[in-house]
């Protein structure tokens, strides 16, 4: 059975979030109460490149480590703290992942599962360009 998180908690997270800032409380309350809470001890891997994704996850402690693999090898792309998200675009595509995620240190997450990620944006407009904007990072 699930570990899901306290949906109020999970909601001040999301609105703590750059990416969910705007978005209206009833929206984001569907949204917060699909994640469970996740542990990550140091070095395991999130998510890995290359894989169909379909989770998102909220940090909510540690720290993520962002690797893209090359021919000549694996290149540390970024390191994502507490209140980072990612997995988002793949989730939102159905597409693959681009890079593969590990955690850098023992390490919290709140995931949520594609399921009720895509029932959510359905539903919400908002959510959805919120979402849209946040790829604007990639760029």
């Amino acid at each position: 059975m699930p570990n899901f998180a306290d949906p109020d908690e999970v909601l001040v997270l999301l609105r703590a979030t750059t990416v969910f800032r705007d978005v209206p409380d009833e929206d984001l309350a569907a949204l917060a109460a699909g994640f469970v809470l996740r542990k990550f001890p140091a070095g395991d891997v999130a998510v890995r490149g290359g894989e169909r994704g379909h989770e998102i996850f909220l940090i909510t402690s540690g720290a993520f480590d962002v690797f893209a693999s090359e021919i000549d090898g694996r290149y540390r792309l970024d390191t994502l703290r507490t209140g980072a998200i990612f997995g988002e675009i793949a989730a939102l595509t159905g597409g693959r992942r681009y890079a593969t995620v590990q955690a850098a240190v023992d390490s919290t997450a709140l995931v949520n599962e594609e399921t009720n990620f895509h029932q959510v944006l359905r539903a919400s407009r908002p959510l959805s360009e919120a979402i849209l904007r946040s790829l604007d990072r990639y760029a």
